[in-house]
């Protein structure tokens, strides 16, 4: 028996409110589950009243932050209660329920028969809270315990929201007991403890004020040039095959999810084939992989921080964090995927040289620079460097842009630690773009997704959807082109005109770039006023935009694609034909026919009665139906 277990067992087993804090690795999930499932089996009803003999009630819930830890939680839990589910007899004990996975089979399991044990996440749980199809709402009445596990990252993830619509659909707190486990007490913990326990509740702490990480773990750090991350780690992947040959298991991990996926494709094409788990993955793939990597050995897992917490993977070897961690408590989580249950194990923390500043956070910690000739000579790193550049730049466009997006939103966190401007974040930015993907000029990003970033107008950035400066009385041409479907940076309108979009194919889908006088609509929902496209007679036309993934579009006599995207219109649009007059101040617009069935005829009676909602504004400011 763990020291968690050893102190906070006993407790529970009183039947009050206990807060737990306990390191990873540490074996929290018995600490709550013995004592939860103990009052479940003696004190609460396990079956009756439910339709066919099924369970009316949900005794335990367990509220997981990430998906693999509620999964987790539930396999244990399973095997805890195999005796009790094979004397029973009349379904599952523990049932899961997360996001990613079939939320029909969920509910088709619900109805059949109540778990005794209900794990998940707090989104999908949530979920069929809020559905009248399951009854789960009304199981929960019988709720006998409720455990929080991770409770510092359900609220670092920006679970609150979601915590207090769940207790929100729950008995009161004074009819319940609740578990809290956390790693950490910041403020957020705190008020959450407010919230969810009860005044007299117990205090459990197995870690203390100085000690965080298990210390039979060596911990190591190593500052190189960003160019060199990924070199450092493969030296560092070497190094823990030569230290383990038969037995090593590390765990990589990385800033984002983005860049796990481009990490692994890379190691992959150079030969050292690694596991993935992030969250670009499905939850199939990640659980499949999980259960690979648990049950293996002589493995490398590259995964992002949904690995990082409760996660067990046993007799791993090494942690190596690429870049630095969010903060000190997520170094720590990291760190604790290793050195499980007194076992030996060893981090690595590689940082990029503008990251060092991080160091600072772990000044309580034992993290001692890694020993001279623990990484290969910079010229040697330099050597690789080229070649995973290359290697690289052979990979798809796309996946190297979706790792330079990700990498600035990172980034763009941590400005004040760095001691960067928004100018320097893009200036970095690109020089790892051109250094470690192998391309010379960055990648074009939607304009809303730069403003979502706060870099709006940062110099240094390539802008899709931008267009050049109109001149007086006239359009402006379209901005340059960045790669194959980028767009330049949009220059300001002239007085009188307004500049010009050049525009991607691949986003919108209109063929060619357009020019012309400036023409607003307005957003039937929303009230966004957007750029429309002009007509090529050079009058005016103002379309009631509506983000449609297929819409009828309109086109000119001259075959230019306007791609106008009318407000409600529904069904798959066909390419061939046209029917019926567009209400294109030149007369001559055409509209192309439509395959939905009030259309299939292409009459213009059933055209007009299917575009009775959809306007077109006129030069002259009148408007009619189309």
């Amino acid at each position: 028996m763990t020291l968690i277990q050893a102190e906070s067992i006993p407790v529970s087993l009183r039947g009050g409110d206990v807060l737990c804090k306990a390191k990873t690795g540490s074996g929290k999930t018995l600490a709550f589950l013995l004592p939860a499932l103990h009052r479940a089996l003696t004190d609460a009803p396990a079956g009756g009243g439910g339709g066919g003999g099924g369970r009316a009630v949900v005794p335990v819930l367990v509220v997981s932050p990430t998906r693999e830890l509620a999964q987790q939680i539930a396999a244990e839990a399973a095997v805890l209660l195999s005796t009790t589910r094979a004397a029973d007899g009349a379904g599952p004990a523990v049932q899961c329920v997360v996001g990613g996975t079939n939320v029909r089979a969920d509910r088709a399991a619900l109805r059949r028969r109540m778990p005794l044990v209900l794990v998940g996440t707090p989104g999908r749980l949530n979920d069929h809270l809020q559905s009248h199809e399951t009854g789960l709402s009304a199981a929960l009445r019988g709720l006998t315990s409720l455990v929080f596990d991770e409770a510092d990252q359900l609220l670092d993830m920006g679970f609150r929201p979601a915590i207090e619509q769940l207790l929100a659909g729950l008995p009161p707190k004074g009819t319940r007991q609740t578990l809290l486990f956390s790693a950490t007490m910041p403020k957020d913990v705190r008020s959450m403890v407010a919230l969810a326990l009860r005044p007299d509740y117990t205090t459990v702490d197995c870690v203390g004020e100085a000690e965080a990480t298990n210390v039979h773990v060596t911990q190591a750090f190593a500052v190189v040039p960003i160019v060199h991350q990924l070199p450092a780690l493969l030296a560092a992947l070497r190094s823990a095959r030569r230290e383990h040959p038969d037995t090593f298991k590390v765990i990589v991990f990385f800033t984002t999810a983005r860049m796990t996926q481009l990490a692994a494709a890379l190691f992959t094409d150079l030969g050292l084939p690694v596991l993935e788990i992030h969250s670009r993955k499905s939850q199939g793939a990640r659980a499949a992989v999980a259960r690979t990597f648990a049950a293996g050995a002589r493995m490398v897992l590259f995964t992002s921080d949904v690995s990082a917490r409760g996660v067990d993977y046993d007799d791993v070897t090494h942690v190596i964090q690429v870049g630095c961690p969010s903060d000190a408590a997520q170094y720590v989580h990291r760190l604790g995927r290793t050195g499980r249950a007194g076992k030996a194990g060893a981090g690595l923390l590689l940082l990029a040289d503008f990251e060092a500043p991080f160091l600072a956070a772990l000044a309580a910690l034992p993290v001692g620079r890694l020993p001279a000739g623990g990484l290969p000579p910079p010229a040697d790193l330099q050597a690789t460097a080229g070649e995973m550049a290359a290697a690289v730049a052979a990979m798809p466009d796309a996946t190297a842009a979706a790792a330079y997006q990700a990498w600035l939103g990172f980034y763009a966190m941590g400005l004040k630690r760095f001691g960067w401007s928004k100018t320097q974040l893009v200036a970095h930015a690109n020089a790892w773009y051109g250094d470690v993907c192998g391309r010379p000029r960055a990648p074009p990003l939607l304009a809303r997704t730069v403003g979502k970033m706060g870099l709006k107008g940062t110099p240094g950035l390539v802008v899709e959807g931008g267009g050049g400066g109109g001149g007086r009385g006239g359009g402006g041409a379209g901005g340059a082109a960045a790669a194959a479907a980028a767009v330049g940076v949009g220059g300001a309108g002239g007085q009188g005109g307004g500049g010009g979009a050049a525009l991607s194919t691949g986003r919108w889908g209109w063929s060619q770039p357009y020019a012309g006088r400036r023409g607003f609509g307005s957003h039937r929902r929303s009230g966004r006023r957007t750029e429309a496209p002009a007509c090529p007679s050079w009058r005016r036309l103002a379309i009631w935009m509506a983000p449609l993934p297929r819409v009828p579009t309109l086109v000119c006599p001259e075959r230019r694609l306007l791609g106008a995207r009318p407000f409600g219109v529904t069904g798959s649009v066909h390419a061939e034909g046209a029917s019926g007059r567009a209400a294109c101040t030149c007369g001559r617009g055409r509209l192309r026919k439509c395959r939905s069935r009030a259309l299939r005829s292409g009459s213009s009676r059933s055209l007009s009665a299917a575009w009775e909602r959809n306007r077109c504004t006129l030069a002259s400011g009148q408007r009619r139906s189309f």
